[in-house]
């Protein structure tokens, strides 16, 4: 840091402000002081960062399989914003196994991340709200709360009602919901709205149809 305060033509203080508290460093400064660093080839160590109780730059993301494309696009997206605050995220599939789940939250936590993003396995959202008290951020993806953690969801049940109204009104009798495990709280919601839409649609919901619903005139 000494180094990069004498190519820059600052003090050590500013090069540390430029680091830790950029914004009470004017512009033009942080521009020279990142130049210097550039030059001189330096890289902070976030290790002793972490050490001085300054925050890590990793965000973790535990999803449910990330190869899905609905986890592919959101977490772009959320790659995207944390760039822009000079953070980076750590992504996680769980495959539905609360054991894998439990160990990336552990493994996260050691990390010292600055927030966890996560679509829980289970409906008890009792351990993250525990990790949340030990000073580690939590929200939920597409999944509701329970009032205790921040949350960013859709509402499933409406959305499975207005797929099914909109077959229904295409004139479409015979309708399968063909989806992941029912045990997936979202997927058990979309399965309820679909089967209340058909409903709605005047006709009479079967279930079964490999885990979806039909509908039969």
């Amino acid at each position: 840091m000494r180094q990069v305060a004498k190519e820059a033509g600052v003090s050590p203080t500013t090069v540390s402000n430029v680091l830790n508290s950029p914004e009470l460093v004017a512009e033009e400064t942080r521009r020279r002081v990142h130049a210097a660093m550039e030059r001189i080839g330096y890289l902070p160590d976030n290790a002793a960062r972490r050490l001085r109780g300054l925050p890590s730059p990793l965000v973790g993301a535990v999803t449910l399989d990330i190869a899905g494309p609905f986890f592919t696009e959101v977490c772009r997206g959320v790659e995207d914003r944390l760039l822009q605050d000079g953070c980076m995220l750590m992504t996680c599939s769980t495959d539905l196994q609360p054991g894998r789940e439990r160990h990336y939250l552990q493994e996260l936590e050691k990390q010292r991340v600055r927030g966890v993003l996560i679509t829980p396995v289970e409906d008890d959202l009792g351990p993250l709200v525990a990790l949340a008290g030990r000073g580690v951020p939590v929200v939920l993806l597409d999944h509701r709360s329970d009032g205790r953690l921040c949350s960013v969801s859709i509402d499933n049940r409406w959305g499975g009602e207005q797929v099914a109204a909109h077959l229904i009104a295409l004139g479409h009798r015979r309708i399968a919901l063909l989806g992941a495990a029912i045990e997936v709280q979202q997927t058990a919601e979309r399965h309820a709205g679909g089967a209340q839409g058909v409903r709605q649609g005047g006709t009479r919901p079967r279930p079964g149809c490999a885990g979806g619903a039909g509908a039969v005139p």
